[in-house]
């Protein structure tokens, strides 16, 4: 009698488990958007899972916020960010998984192009043939906690970034992933880290290459105690730099295997 009770109860729990799973995700659209107006619409109404594509090029002059788990397709396009601010503008807040994919976002010089808020951990990814350009700003400025992953298409051009820091990561406990062909240029630093804890950066590409004028990656962390960053370099991987290739300073600033 034991066994025909519980087997009809486990049955009744897998069914419903089954259901649960069909139920997450299945609110996830695709939409298409030509202007920034549309863009911002789609991700204020986004669930996670949302695919929105670009079927045109064109200028954001507002701070756009990502609340859910979506994709960016960019079809080829770009958007120029042209945002206000204070001290600078900011193009995207990054609040929860934020993937780009074959666009170009390219700043004014003042802005800010993707920024992760202090107490969050997106994944953030940047993928395909794209670009973030920022001229005298930064393409991704992080306080918190996020993935960053980086994968750039080998049979096109990759990952193109460029800007004051590709990378500006101050405290939180980054990761950072770089795989495929990505190109760093035009900057001081390809990855800036200040005062984080426990950091990962794993670089194993196909074609990574860092040329500016300071450091390739840069880790300084004054903070004590902390959990050193982790940097390994693997792959095919060229720093043309006006100071070092990596330089690391402080009590617990990182761990370099290659």
């Amino acid at each position: 009698m034991k066994k025909r009770i519980l087997f009809p109860a486990l049955l009744i729990c897998l069914i419903c488990g089954f259901a649960l799973l069909l139920t997450i995700g299945a609110g996830a659209e695709s939409k298409t958007v030509s202007d920034a107006a549309g863009l911002k619409s789609a991700l204020n109404a986004a669930v996670d899972g949302d695919t929105i594509t670009l079927n045109n090029s064109f200028t954001l002059t507002e701070t756009l916020t990502v609340n859910a788990a979506v994709t960016i397709d960019g079809n080829g396009h770009t958007i120029n960010a042209a945002v206000a601010g204070s001290s600078y503008g900011r193009a995207f807040v990054v609040n929860d998984d934020l993937t780009l994919h074959n666009v170009t976002v390219s700043g004014n010089g003042s802005t800010r192009l993707l920024n992760v808020p202090a107490n969050t951990s997106p994944t953030l990814t940047v993928s395909g043939n794209s670009t973030l350009t920022a001229g005298a700003e930064l393409p991704i400025y992080s306080e918190g906690s996020p993935r960053i992953v980086i994968n750039g298409d080998d049979m096109g051009a990759g990952v193109h970034m460029s800007g004051n820091h590709g990378m500006y990561l101050l405290g939180g406990s980054p990761q950072v992933t770089i795989t495929g062909t990505v190109k760093f240029d035009q900057i001081k630093s390809g990855i800036y880290a200040i005062n984080t804890d426990a950091s990962v950066i794993t670089i194993n590409g196909t074609n990574v290459t860092f040329t500016g004028t300071e450091y390739g990656i840069h880790v300084r962390n004054d903070n004590t105690p902390a959990t050193p960053t982790t940097i390994t370099l693997k792959g095919k991987l060229t720093m043309n730099m006006g100071s070092f290739g990596v330089e690391t300073k402080g009590a617990a600033a990182a761990q370099v295997t290659v």
